[in-house]
Protein backbone atom coordinates (compact mmCIF):
# COMPACT_ATOMS: atom_id res chain seq x y z
CA UNK A 1 0.00 0.00 0.00
CA UNK A 2 1.26 3.20 -0.88
CA UNK A 3 -0.60 5.71 1.39
CA UNK A 4 -2.20 5.16 4.79
CA UNK A 5 -4.20 8.61 4.48
CA UNK A 6 -7.78 8.35 3.96
CA UNK A 7 -8.92 10.06 0.99
CA UNK A 8 -10.84 13.46 1.04
CA UNK A 9 -14.70 13.38 0.58
CA UNK A 10 -13.40 15.60 -2.64
CA UNK A 11 -11.19 13.20 -3.56
CA UNK A 12 -14.24 10.60 -3.40
CA UNK A 13 -16.75 12.99 -5.51
CA UNK A 14 -14.36 13.21 -8.30
CA UNK A 15 -13.70 9.71 -8.86
CA UNK A 16 -17.95 9.60 -8.31
CA UNK A 17 -18.17 11.82 -11.03
CA UNK A 18 -15.61 9.80 -13.25
CA UNK A 19 -17.93 6.57 -12.85
CA UNK A 20 -21.07 8.44 -13.63
CA UNK A 21 -19.40 9.56 -16.90
CA UNK A 22 -18.15 5.65 -17.38
CA UNK A 23 -21.61 4.70 -16.90
CA UNK A 24 -23.14 7.16 -19.62
CA UNK A 25 -20.59 6.68 -22.35
CA UNK A 26 -21.04 2.62 -21.76
CA UNK A 27 -24.74 2.50 -23.43
CA UNK A 28 -26.39 0.79 -20.30
CA UNK A 29 -30.14 1.24 -20.65
CA UNK A 30 -32.19 2.11 -17.73
CA UNK A 31 -33.36 -1.06 -17.48
CA UNK A 32 -29.56 -2.34 -17.05
CA UNK A 33 -29.11 0.29 -14.72
CA UNK A 34 -31.52 -1.54 -12.45
CA UNK A 35 -29.74 -4.59 -12.98
CA UNK A 36 -26.46 -3.37 -11.89
CA UNK A 37 -28.01 -1.61 -8.85
CA UNK A 38 -29.59 -5.01 -8.22
CA UNK A 39 -26.21 -6.61 -8.08
CA UNK A 40 -24.65 -3.97 -6.05
CA UNK A 41 -22.23 -6.47 -4.24
CA UNK A 42 -20.88 -8.26 -7.34
CA UNK A 43 -20.72 -4.63 -9.03
CA UNK A 44 -18.26 -3.89 -5.72
CA UNK A 45 -16.74 -6.74 -6.09
CA UNK A 46 -15.51 -6.78 -9.86
CA UNK A 47 -14.62 -3.17 -10.15
CA UNK A 48 -12.80 -3.31 -6.49
CA UNK A 49 -9.52 -4.70 -7.85
CA UNK A 50 -9.63 -1.86 -10.80
CA UNK A 51 -9.87 0.38 -7.81
CA UNK A 52 -7.02 -0.62 -6.27
CA UNK A 53 -4.86 -1.42 -9.12
CA UNK A 54 -5.18 2.37 -10.74
CA UNK A 55 -4.94 3.77 -7.22
CA UNK A 56 -1.55 2.26 -6.39
CA UNK A 57 -2.86 -0.58 -3.82
CA UNK A 58 -1.61 -4.00 -4.16
CA UNK A 59 -4.16 -6.34 -3.63
CA UNK A 60 -3.97 -8.75 -0.78
CA UNK A 61 -2.10 -12.36 -2.03
CA UNK A 62 -2.86 -13.99 1.13
CA UNK A 63 -6.80 -13.04 1.39
CA UNK A 64 -7.93 -17.09 1.22
CA UNK A 65 -5.33 -17.79 4.01
CA UNK A 66 -7.98 -17.75 6.50
CA UNK A 67 -10.55 -20.47 8.99
CA UNK A 68 -13.61 -20.37 11.03
CA UNK A 69 -12.41 -19.01 14.54
CA UNK A 70 -12.58 -22.51 17.35
CA UNK A 71 -11.40 -19.93 20.40
CA UNK A 72 -11.97 -17.23 22.42
CA UNK A 73 -11.23 -15.00 25.38
CA UNK A 74 -10.92 -16.20 28.92
CA UNK A 75 -14.80 -15.94 30.34
CA UNK A 76 -15.53 -12.82 31.48
CA UNK A 77 -12.26 -11.02 30.37
CA UNK A 78 -12.71 -7.29 29.15
CA UNK A 79 -9.96 -4.77 28.66
CA UNK A 80 -8.87 -2.89 31.70
CA UNK A 81 -10.52 0.33 32.56
CA UNK A 82 -8.78 3.46 32.25
CA UNK A 83 -7.57 4.24 35.29
CA UNK A 84 -6.55 0.32 35.73
CA UNK A 85 -4.16 0.80 32.74
CA UNK A 86 -2.79 3.88 33.92
CA UNK A 87 -1.87 2.62 37.49
CA UNK A 88 -0.41 -0.58 35.69
CA UNK A 89 1.79 0.95 32.68
CA UNK A 90 3.09 3.75 35.22
CA UNK A 91 4.19 0.24 37.67
CA UNK A 92 5.62 -1.43 34.26
CA UNK A 93 7.27 1.49 32.47
CA UNK A 94 8.33 4.34 35.82
CA UNK A 95 10.63 5.68 33.30
CA UNK A 96 8.39 6.99 31.06
CA UNK A 97 5.75 10.40 31.39
CA UNK A 98 2.20 9.09 31.08
CA UNK A 99 0.62 11.77 29.28
CA UNK A 100 -2.43 13.36 30.90
CA UNK A 101 -5.89 12.30 28.85
CA UNK A 102 -9.26 14.62 29.29
CA UNK A 103 -10.67 13.44 26.12
CA UNK A 104 -12.23 10.00 26.38
CA UNK A 105 -14.48 9.97 24.02
CA UNK A 106 -13.84 6.96 21.40
CA UNK A 107 -15.57 5.41 19.43
CA UNK A 108 -14.74 1.62 19.26
CA UNK A 109 -15.27 -0.47 16.31
CA UNK A 110 -17.86 -3.07 16.31
CA UNK A 111 -16.62 -6.37 17.28
CA UNK A 112 -13.75 -4.79 18.42
CA UNK A 113 -12.43 -4.87 22.57
CA UNK A 114 -11.56 -1.90 23.67
CA UNK A 115 -9.14 1.42 24.21
CA UNK A 116 -5.82 0.93 24.83
CA UNK A 117 -5.07 4.20 26.35
CA UNK A 118 -1.31 4.06 27.49
CA UNK A 119 0.53 2.41 23.93
CA UNK A 120 4.28 2.99 24.77
CA UNK A 121 6.22 4.17 21.73
CA UNK A 122 9.27 1.69 20.24
CA UNK A 123 11.37 4.97 20.73
CA UNK A 124 10.67 5.05 23.71
CA UNK A 125 11.70 1.60 25.00
CA UNK A 126 14.89 1.98 23.06
CA UNK A 127 15.45 5.15 25.50
CA UNK A 128 15.07 2.93 28.77
CA UNK A 129 17.36 0.50 26.45
CA UNK A 130 19.82 2.64 25.66
CA UNK A 131 19.89 1.60 22.37
CA UNK A 132 20.58 4.29 18.79
CA UNK A 133 18.56 2.20 16.33
CA UNK A 134 15.15 0.88 17.53
CA UNK A 135 13.21 -0.10 14.74
CA UNK A 136 16.06 -1.80 13.15
CA UNK A 137 19.15 -3.04 14.48
CA UNK A 138 18.47 -3.07 17.74
CA UNK A 139 14.64 -3.89 17.79
CA UNK A 140 15.62 -7.39 19.26
CA UNK A 141 16.95 -5.59 21.99
CA UNK A 142 13.56 -3.62 22.44
CA UNK A 143 11.18 -6.42 22.05
CA UNK A 144 13.15 -8.11 25.27
CA UNK A 145 12.78 -5.46 27.34
CA UNK A 146 8.95 -5.95 28.05
CA UNK A 147 9.35 -9.87 27.49
CA UNK A 148 11.85 -9.42 30.53
CA UNK A 149 9.16 -7.46 32.50
CA UNK A 150 6.74 -10.06 31.90
CA UNK A 151 8.97 -12.69 33.19
CA UNK A 152 9.79 -10.61 36.25
CA UNK A 153 5.55 -11.34 36.84
CA UNK A 154 4.46 -14.30 35.78
CA UNK A 155 5.63 -17.77 34.65
CA UNK A 156 7.16 -16.90 30.85
CA UNK A 157 9.64 -18.86 28.31
CA UNK A 158 11.16 -16.59 25.83
CA UNK A 159 11.42 -20.32 22.88
CA UNK A 160 13.27 -17.70 20.68
CA UNK A 161 16.54 -17.34 22.99
CA UNK A 162 16.57 -20.69 23.93
CA UNK A 163 18.82 -22.36 21.36
CA UNK A 164 20.64 -19.09 20.94
CA UNK A 165 19.07 -15.53 20.30
CA UNK A 166 16.31 -15.83 17.95
CA UNK A 167 15.49 -12.39 18.48
CA UNK A 168 18.46 -10.19 17.33
CA UNK A 169 17.53 -8.47 13.51
CA UNK A 170 19.51 -11.27 11.92
CA UNK A 171 16.38 -13.23 12.88
CA UNK A 172 13.57 -10.61 13.19
CA UNK A 173 12.77 -7.53 11.27
CA UNK A 174 9.03 -5.49 11.46
CA UNK A 175 7.46 -5.60 8.29
CA UNK A 176 8.91 -2.58 5.68
CA UNK A 177 5.80 -1.05 5.08
CA UNK A 178 4.26 -1.44 8.62
CA UNK A 179 7.35 -0.05 10.12
CA UNK A 180 7.16 2.99 8.46
CA UNK A 181 3.84 3.59 9.36
CA UNK A 182 4.75 2.96 13.24
CA UNK A 183 7.83 5.77 12.97
CA UNK A 184 5.83 8.28 10.94
CA UNK A 185 2.54 7.60 14.08
CA UNK A 186 5.49 7.98 16.66
CA UNK A 187 7.34 11.05 15.07
CA UNK A 188 3.86 12.88 14.90
CA UNK A 189 2.93 12.58 19.01
CA UNK A 190 4.75 14.11 21.40
CA UNK A 191 5.88 12.27 24.69
CA UNK A 192 6.42 9.09 25.07
CA UNK A 193 3.10 7.21 24.20
CA UNK A 194 1.29 7.06 21.03
CA UNK A 195 -2.05 8.08 21.22
CA UNK A 196 -5.10 6.07 22.76
CA UNK A 197 -6.69 3.63 19.93
CA UNK A 198 -9.22 0.96 19.77
CA UNK A 199 -7.47 -2.70 19.95
CA UNK A 200 -8.53 -6.27 18.84
CA UNK A 201 -6.83 -8.34 20.92
CA UNK A 202 -6.99 -11.14 18.58
CA UNK A 203 -10.34 -12.12 18.74
CA UNK A 204 -11.84 -9.77 15.46
CA UNK A 205 -9.10 -11.73 13.53
CA UNK A 206 -9.35 -14.84 14.47
CA UNK A 207 -8.87 -17.64 12.03
CA UNK A 208 -6.72 -14.89 9.66
CA UNK A 209 -3.12 -16.17 9.08
CA UNK A 210 -0.67 -13.86 10.64
CA UNK A 211 0.33 -12.31 7.19
CA UNK A 212 -3.19 -12.04 6.00
CA UNK A 213 -4.58 -10.23 8.87
CA UNK A 214 -1.55 -7.56 8.39
CA UNK A 215 -2.60 -7.12 4.89
CA UNK A 216 -5.91 -6.67 5.39
CA UNK A 217 -5.31 -4.12 8.22
CA UNK A 218 -3.30 -1.87 5.91
CA UNK A 219 -5.71 -1.75 3.71
CA UNK A 220 -8.75 -0.82 6.33
CA UNK A 221 -6.04 1.50 7.42
CA UNK A 222 -5.29 -0.05 10.78
CA UNK A 223 -2.17 -0.77 12.41
CA UNK A 224 -1.01 -4.33 12.68
CA UNK A 225 0.61 -4.44 15.95
CA UNK A 226 4.88 -5.70 16.15
CA UNK A 227 6.12 -7.88 19.22
CA UNK A 228 7.30 -4.86 20.94
CA UNK A 229 3.45 -3.46 20.91
CA UNK A 230 1.98 -6.57 21.97
CA UNK A 231 4.15 -7.71 24.54
CA UNK A 232 3.57 -4.14 26.50
CA UNK A 233 -0.09 -5.18 25.93
CA UNK A 234 0.55 -8.35 27.78
CA UNK A 235 2.40 -7.01 30.32
CA UNK A 236 -0.83 -4.09 30.94
CA UNK A 237 -3.21 -6.88 30.43
CA UNK A 238 -2.11 -10.63 31.65
CA UNK A 239 -5.38 -11.75 31.85
CA UNK A 240 -5.68 -12.22 28.38
CA UNK A 241 -3.77 -15.56 27.70
CA UNK A 242 -4.18 -17.45 30.80
CA UNK A 243 -5.02 -21.14 30.09
CA UNK A 244 -4.21 -23.78 26.48
CA UNK A 245 -7.89 -23.38 25.95
CA UNK A 246 -7.50 -19.57 25.47
CA UNK A 247 -6.98 -18.12 21.60
CA UNK A 248 -3.53 -17.77 21.24
CA UNK A 249 -2.22 -14.38 20.26
CA UNK A 250 -0.29 -13.52 16.75
CA UNK A 251 1.81 -11.21 16.03
CA UNK A 252 1.06 -9.83 12.22
CA UNK A 253 3.81 -7.36 11.89
CA UNK A 254 6.99 -8.79 12.36
CA UNK A 255 8.80 -11.49 10.54
CA UNK A 256 11.18 -13.94 11.45
CA UNK A 257 13.24 -16.83 10.59
CA UNK A 258 14.82 -19.89 11.88
CA UNK A 259 17.97 -20.19 10.26
CA UNK A 260 20.53 -17.28 8.89
CA UNK A 261 19.76 -16.87 4.86
CA UNK A 262 16.72 -18.37 5.45
CA UNK A 263 13.04 -16.77 3.81
CA UNK A 264 11.84 -14.46 6.37
CA UNK A 265 8.59 -16.51 6.21
CA UNK A 266 7.83 -16.95 10.09
CA UNK A 267 6.11 -15.05 12.32
CA UNK A 268 5.89 -14.59 16.33
CA UNK A 269 2.97 -15.99 18.73
CA UNK A 270 2.33 -16.21 22.04
CA UNK A 271 0.87 -19.60 23.48
CA UNK A 272 0.03 -20.96 26.85
CA UNK A 273 1.59 -23.88 27.70
CA UNK A 274 1.43 -26.09 31.11
CA UNK A 275 1.46 -23.48 33.44
CA UNK A 276 3.54 -20.58 31.73
CA UNK A 277 3.13 -18.05 29.00
CA UNK A 278 5.28 -18.21 26.17
CA UNK A 279 6.92 -16.92 23.01
CA UNK A 280 7.06 -18.97 20.02
CA UNK A 281 7.50 -19.09 15.98
CA UNK A 282 5.61 -20.14 13.59
CA UNK A 283 4.83 -20.14 9.40
CA UNK A 284 3.20 -16.45 8.65
CA UNK A 285 0.92 -18.28 6.14
CA UNK A 286 -0.48 -20.88 8.48
CA UNK A 287 -4.47 -19.91 9.27
CA UNK A 288 -5.71 -21.43 12.58
CA UNK A 289 -8.92 -20.82 14.20
CA UNK A 290 -7.13 -21.54 18.04
CA UNK A 291 -5.20 -17.99 17.04
CA UNK A 292 -5.77 -14.92 16.25
CA UNK A 293 -3.85 -11.50 15.25
CA UNK A 294 -3.71 -7.89 17.72
CA UNK A 295 -4.73 -5.11 15.42
CA UNK A 296 -5.24 -1.14 16.41
CA UNK A 297 -7.01 1.89 14.96
CA UNK A 298 -4.67 4.65 15.18
CA UNK A 299 -5.66 8.41 14.65
CA UNK A 300 -9.27 8.58 16.76
CA UNK A 301 -7.97 10.49 18.88
CA UNK A 302 -4.95 13.47 19.45
CA UNK A 303 -3.05 13.35 22.64
CA UNK A 304 -1.64 16.35 24.53
CA UNK A 305 1.27 16.20 26.96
Amino acid sequence: MTNQITPTEGQVAQVKDLLGAAIRKSGVSKDGMDLLIGSGGVFQDRILPIIQDLGGITPNPYEKEVTNRTCGYPAGWTVPTFDEQRERTAKMYPDLVLPEITNKDIVVPGGWDGVWWFPPKIVAIGRICGVADCYVADYGTVVKHPLALIGQKRNFTNYRTQDGDKLTAEYIRINEVVRGCIQTLEAATDGDFLSPMPITFGQFYGGFSPRNARETAICRQELPFCTAYVASLLGIMPERLVAYEDLWIDVPTDECRWDLGGPWSGSLYFCFLGDRLGLYASDAGSASGDYGSVVGLPGVLELVV
